[in-house]
């Protein structure tokens, strides 16, 4: 009555007498199959067991230590450590966001503060820098108007700005700049770019917006007229004339032909009309042009008046107008126009002198024009009003000259007969005389014989020759009556003082539209022109080389040529036996023109077939055609062991039945001892150890 129950090891348990003991197993400290065998402490974890009863087995956990959060029953637990729970006051306080990108408590110190929107900027296990570019934004604002936008301080939200583009200048927060560009200024395509200053010249811009270009003024600066131009410089007048004391003090006028600034003083004093005379910078020594006042006597009379002295009184005096000369002191000239000396429109100039003649002014006064007379040398009295006179004298009346056109002539030429001819026979036109050809030669000669007089014939006797289809020609223009017709080509022949009998053999002449040319010899055929006048054409003939006689006039002739009469050409090469096939083949020609040949052919004899060109046939009959019906009837089949052969066809006895006969039925034969069919015995008997017989 003293046994105690004992828990037996891994479990634990106080033993109880006489009863069951209370037993439990921590599976954490424990050592058995089923517990952690520090799983959890080596991970750094701790490890619990919920329940130690018997019956609990695997129930063991392990828990993360902080700041990991996580558990696992039976395995190391996948800790979580998130920063942000303990971190996110230090975002937020800074109105940021908390994030930890890995909550891997192995990874610690990486979580991060995020700005939010519209900022950006992020910072790792710190506040971050919190930044905007609200130009990505509001920038459209600015670029539609043709600005840019900038943003000074990311940090900062309303502060964003439009700023003028470059040359202009300007800026406004928040909204669109008002831009100005001081083209005076700047630098710029538009600009003045010191175009007034260069030229010591102010710049002025009246309307310094953006807008508004090119509009730039430059002016003229004193003592210059107060003078300005827009987008170029200003004519600049600096009259010297405007403070002048020097000339009005002589009471003179004051002139200042070069008004452009920064010049040494130019101006001129000029004396008052009718005085004369001026003085650069000085008062002007003044004269009197005693022209002012007398100058109508002159212009009355069509004279110039010219005072030579203005120093001098009462030696002005009237000069005549060129070409009239002539002058008078303190009076009107007497003008002399004499239009045989002067030049002028009007005058003779050297239009008498040129023709050997004598020119005379019949009334020298200006008033009287065109009346001048060119007056022929003796012994010609003639003359004319203006012009040349015509003053006779043929050469031809000097005996010597006249002489000179007979001295070369030559019995029997054209040369004899000339005659001496002087176009014009004035003074005016000497040495123009010539020898002139007698009719109907032609030919002349200045001063002398014509060396050979020549006439061409055909001018008179061509219309003979072209009637006739024919050309003129005068191989001699020195001799008469040795014109002559020539044919045209392709004709040939000429006569002499009429038309030739032109001739023309189309088989010989090469390259004419109606010619031969190579027709007849391009087929092996002889050309021949029956009838070779010029008149006569397209009528040539191709002949057929013999044995043909066919001819054709002005194309090729059908000659004809049967091969099949040709010894060579043997059907019958092959024949052994008179009377079979090879000896009985057919010759046929189906083309008997010159031009087509080797196309004879072999044909065989009935009722063989079988044809050949140019050689002997293959002759073939399959005889079963014709005797079928023979074998058939006795239910056998026909058969041509050589289609080459007639009458050795055969009637065949259908199997099992053997047997054949030539050129009848066959009388068939079926030993079913022999034979494997239906009812043949197919060793039955042999198999029973008998002997079978049919």
């Amino acid at each position: 009555g003293d046994w105690v129950c004992k828990c037996p090891s891994p479990w634990t348990g106080t033993a109880t007498p006489l009863a069951a003991a209370n037993c439990t197993l921590d599976e954490c400290v424990a050592d058995c199959p089923t517990c952690s065998k520090g799983t959890c402490t080596q991970a750094g974890q701790t490890c619990s067991d919920p329940n130690t009863g018997v019956h609990s087995l695997g129930d063991w956990r392990c828990t993360c230590a902080l700041p990991g959060v996580g558990s696992a029953t039976a395995k190391a637990a996948v800790c979580v450590c998130d920063e942000c729970k303990e971190a996110q006051q230090v975002c937020a306080g800074a109105g940021q966001i908390c994030f930890d990108a890995n909550t891997d408590c192995s990874s610690m110190q990486d979580y991060a503060c995020r700005c939010q929107d519209p900022f950006s900027g992020k910072a790792t296990a710190a506040v971050a820098t919190c930044t905007v570019d609200e130009c990505k934004e509001k920038g459209a604002t600015c670029t539609s108007v043709g600005q840019t936008c900038n943003d000074p301080d990311q940090a900062k939200l309303g502060d964003w700005e439009c700023v003028c583009l470059p040359p202009s200048t300007g800026s406004a927060v928040g909204a669109p700049a008002t831009c100005l560009l001081n083209e005076c200024v700047v630098s710029c395509a538009t600009c003045s770019n010191g175009t007034c200053t260069q030229v010591d010249q102010t710049c002025h811009d009246p309307d310094i917006s953006a807008s508004s270009t090119g509009d730039w003024i430059c002016t003229c600066k004193p003592p210059a007229a107060n003078n300005s131009a827009t987008g170029r410089p200003a004519v600049c007048v600096c009259d010297e004339c405007v403070a002048d004391t020097v000339c009005a003090g002589a009471n003179q006028t004051c002139y200042d032909a070069n008004q452009t600034c920064n010049t040494p003083p130019d101006f001129v004093c000029q004396c008052e009309p009718p005085m004369i005379g001026t003085g650069a910078g000085v008062p002007a020594a003044c004269t009197i042009d005693e022209c002012e006042l007398n100058s109508a006597t002159c212009t009355s009379r069509n004279q110039e008046c010219f005072d030579p002295n203005n120093s001098t009184n009462g030696d002005w005096e009237c000069r005549c107008v060129a070409p009239s000369v002539g002058s008078a002191t303190a009076q009107a000239a007497v003008c002399v126009y004499d239009e045989c000396v002067l030049q002028c429109a009007t005058c003779a100039n050297t239009t008498c002198s040129d023709a050997g003649q004598v020119c005379e002014d019949m009334d020298t006064s200006p008033s009287s024009t065109s009346n001048w007379v060119c007056k022929c040398p003796p012994p010609s009295n003639h003359s004319a009003t203006a012009k040349v006179a015509v003053c006779d004298h043929d050469e031809c009346k000097d005996a010597s000259k006249a002489r000179k056109c007979t001295e070369s002539c030559v019995a029997g030429t054209l040369d004899c007969g000339q005659m001496c001819y002087d176009p014009n026979p004035t003074t005016a036109s000497m040495d123009d005389w010539k020898c002139v050809c007698p009719p109907p030669s032609t030919g002349a000669q200045v001063s002398g014989p014509v060396v050979h007089c020549e006439h061409d014939e055909c001018t008179e006797h061509n219309a003979t020759c072209t009637a006739a289809g024919q050309t003129c020609h005068d191989p001699n223009l020195q001799t008469l009556h040795d014109w002559t017709c020539v044919c045209a080509a392709p004709g040939s022949g000429s006569a002499t003082a009429r038309p030739a009998r032109c001739l023309l053999d189309e088989c010989q002449v090469q390259g004419c539209a109606t010619c031969a040319n190579t027709t007849c010899s391009a087929v092996g055929q002889t050309c021949t022109d029956p009838d070779p006048v010029a008149t006569s054409t397209s009528d040539w003939v191709c002949e057929c080389p013999p044995p043909s006689t066919h001819q054709a006039t002005a194309k090729p002739a059908m000659c004809e040529k049967d091969e099949c009469k040709e010894p060579l050409n043997n059907c019958s090469a092959n024949c052994v036996t008179p009377g079979t096939p090879d000896c009985m083949q057919t010759c046929y020609d189906p083309n008997t023109a010159a031009d087509s040949l080797g196309d004879w052919t072999c044909s065989c004899p009935p009722p063989m077939t079988g044809t050949a060109t140019a050689q002997v046939a293959t002759c073939t009959v399959d005889e079963c055609t014709e005797h079928n019906a023979t074998c058939t009837a006795a239910g056998q089949t026909c058969k041509d062991p050589d289609t080459a052969k007639l009458g050795d066809w055969e009637c065949v006895c259908p199997p099992p039945a053997v047997g054949a006969a030539m050129a009848q039925a066959a009388t068939c034969v079926l030993d079913e001892c022999v034979a494997d069919c239906a009812t043949c015995s197919m060793n039955t008997c042999e198999d029973a150890g008998q002997t079978c017989k049919d």
